[in-house]
C-alpha cells in the first residue's frame, strides 16, 4: 500500500510543473513593495497566482496588496480575479470568466461581455514573453492593448485609456525587469530570485 501512494505521489508531483518569482518594486529610487509570481501547468491547465505588497506614501502612508489569480485552458483565459486591497479594505476588483464563446467581466459589481478570445493576458507577462503577441488583456483595466518589439528582449505595452507606455525587459522568456508608468506613480520591477 505505501508502495502505489509512493508512485501515486510521484506521478502526481512529475506531471505538475511550478516555478515562482520574486520581484521588488522600486519608486525614485526606493523600494516600496515586492510581487511573488508563481505558474503552474499541469495537462492543459496554467494556473497563474501574483501576489503584490507596497506601501506608498502619497499624502498619508497607503498599504496596497494586488492579488491575481488566472486559470487558462489550452491557451485561453477562462478565468481571472483581480483584487486591489487599500489599508486592508477592497479597493477594486474585477473578475472575468468565459461562458460560451465570450467572457463576463464583472468589474467593481458591474458586469459587461467581452467577445474576443484572450490568449494573453497581464497574469503571462511575468512568465512568457510575449514574442508571438501583438495584444494583451488587462485583467485591472479590462482592455486590450497593444504590444510593440522594441529592441531584442523589450516589449513596449501603450495603456490606451492613458497613452502611457510601459517597458518589460525579458531573460530566458522570464521578466527580469519592467519599467510601469501609471498615472499617479512610475514603477520599476527587478526581479531578485
Amino acid at each position: 500500500m505505501k508502495l502505489l501512494i509512493s508512485i501515486f505521489l510521484l506521478v502526481v508531483i512529475s506531471s505538475v510543473n511550478a516555478q515562482t518569482y520574486k520581484y521588488e518594486i522600486i519608486s525614485k529610487k526606493k523600494i516600496i513593495g515586492t510581487i511573488e509570481g508563481t505558474i503552474t501547468k499541469k495537462d492543459n491547465i496554467t494556473k497563474v497566482d501574483i501576489v503584490a505588497l507596497g506601501e506608498i506614501d502619497f499624502i498619508l502612508k497607503e498599504h496596497i496588496k494586488y492579488k491575481l489569480n488566472s486559470m487558462y485552458k489550452d491557451g485561453e483565459l477562462i478565468f481571472s480575479s483581480a483584487t486591489i486591497f487599500l489599508n486592508n479594505k477592497i479597493h477594486f476588483s474585477s473578475v472575468v470568466k468565459k461562458e460560451g464563446d465570450y467572457y463576463i467581466i464583472d468589474k467593481n459589481e458591474h458586469k459587461e461581455s467581452f467577445t474576443d478570445p484572450i490568449n494573453y493576458s497581464g497574469a503571462l507577462l511575468y512568465f512568457i514573453e510575449p514574442k508571438t503577441f501583438t495584444r494583451i488583456f488587462s485583467e485591472i483595466d479590462n482592455v486590450e492593448k497593444d504590444i510593440s518589439k522594441e529592441s531584442k528582449d523589450t516589449y513596449k505595452i501603450i495603456n490606451p485609456d492613458t497613452e502611457k507606455a510601459s517597458y518589460f525587459t525579458y531573460e530566458n522568456g522570464i521578466l527580469k525587469t519592467a519599467n510601469i508608468h501609471h498615472t499617479y506613480i512610475d514603477v520599476k520591477i527587478i526581479r531578485i530570485e
